[in-house]
């Protein structure tokens, strides 16, 4: 296969694949209700389910660098692509309460394998083209939320049985497995891909944190995770309980919210060489967040269109915070060879944030209440707003890309 084949193949491959494995993970918030139905418990007790799964995932996200960094990513992606798919199928056979969120919290784990696995190869292969391969698989997430919402949701609105959500994505899943099993025919590992990295040990990272006052980063990213996290994952059950005395169908609105992903990624490419700082833009962001938070809290309650634009808003501008942190923020540790570090770590408190968001929403939720949503997310920016002020932290420079 030549180069340029390659890298095509390289990079649908890692699109659809992780496209789908975010396919096995989003299909959650879709089947809430009626799992909740079909347990005979609340909302609120489904919402566990969410705060386990970012948990386990952030976790993960912590002891997995050093997983992939000592074994072939393609056998890790092989690995989770048949240990996600698994967990989705044996949840639509299962009708216990336990046994399901014992295999959701697997399914978790299984997840938090892709994304370092997936970088790895892009970073190493020469013909991914890893920042168009990136960019293509930043672009799949909102299509897979939008045929889990839109497709799944729509096709299922009828059927009163919650297991077909986890079939479906199931199925898709785990047709990728023979994909990555013959990837080493066609795409063969070079002596980078294989080599180990050098990993510094906990205590020595930990000391960086805090010698260069990395911790400012660290509060702000977890209340970032609760931003975004929070928004992902209630905002669809908050617009089919907004909807529901309306023509208009939460299958069709749904979709919208992940949609602010992609301008958001174009927006924070063109505001990063424009701001001063990274703190700078992190008051800016959640200033913003602040202000719609404050209108969806003042606004009549038939105002319906206006609510939804406001939480697509929102969604644009807490996609942005997360991306903040997760890319930009750890890029800027490069020189010091502490980038991967503080990336697993910060992607790891964004996660651990949405486990408190799904938590604590999940009882606001159980009441109905779109102003104490909105007052939840208002002050979690004022938080993002005054932890910079009280605790300074450092004015790193904008990566050089």
């Amino acid at each position: 296969m030549k180069m340029r084949t390659r890298g095509i193949y390289l990079a649908v491959l890692v699109t659809v694949t992780y496209g789908s494995a975010y396919l096995c993970r989003i299909n959650l918030p879709a089947a809430v209700t009626k799992m909740a139905d079909g347990f005979g418990t609340t909302v609120s007790a489904i919402g566990i389910f969410g705060t386990l799964q970012t948990m386990i995932y952030a976790c993960g996200q912590l002891v997995n660098g050093y997983i992939i960094s000592r074994h072939r990513p393609r056998l890790v992606i092989l690995c989770a692509v048949i240990g996600s798919a698994a967990a989705n199928l044996l949840m639509s056979l299962i009708n216990s309460y336990v046994p399901a969120l014992l295999l959701w919290c697997f399914n978790a784990y299984m997840q938090s394998l892709f994304w370092g696995a997936i970088v790895r190869i892009l970073d190493t292969y020469p013909e991914s083209r890893s920042d168009t391969s990136v960019m293509w698989t930043i672009m799949i997430l909102p299509l897979s939320y939008t045929v889990s919402w839109a497709v799944i949701g729509r096709l299922l609105d009828g059927v009163p049985s919650w297991h077909p959500y986890f079939l479906i994505p199931g199925i898709l899943l785990f047709l990728m497995t023979p994909f990555w099993g013959t990837m080493g025919r066609f795409c063969p590992e070079t002596d980078a891909l294989q080599s180990t990295a050098v990993i510094r040990t906990p205590a020595e990272i930990f000391r960086y944190i805090f010698r260069n006052r990395v911790t400012v980063y660290c509060i702000t990213s977890v209340l970032s995770g609760i931003l975004r996290e929070g928004i992902l994952f209630w905002a669809p059950v908050l617009l089919a309980r907004i909807l529901s005395g309306t023509n208009l169908s939460p299958y069709l609105t749904a979709p919208l919210i992940p949609f602010g992903r992609i301008p958001s990624t174009i927006a924070l490419r063109y505001l990063m060489p424009r701001v001063r700082s990274y703190l700078t833009l992190n008051t800016l962001l959640f200033g913003t967040i602040a202000a719609i938070c404050l209108g969806i809290f003042m606004l009549p309650e038939n105002s319906v269109i206006l609510v939804i634009v406001l939480i697509i808003l929102l969604t644009f501008l807490s996609t942005m915070l997360g991306s903040l942190y997760s890319v930009y923020v750890p890029l800027s540790y490069n020189k010091d060879n502490m980038s991967a570090p503080i990336a697993g770590l910060l992607d790891a408190l964004i996660y651990l944030g949405g486990a408190v968001s799904t938590f604590v929403l999940g009882h606001i939720m159980s009441s109905g209440s779109l102003k104490g949503t909105s007052v939840f997310w208002l002050l979690t920016a004022i938080l993002g707003i005054l932890i910079p002020i009280l605790m300074p932290g450092p004015e790193i420079q904008k990566p050089q890309r």
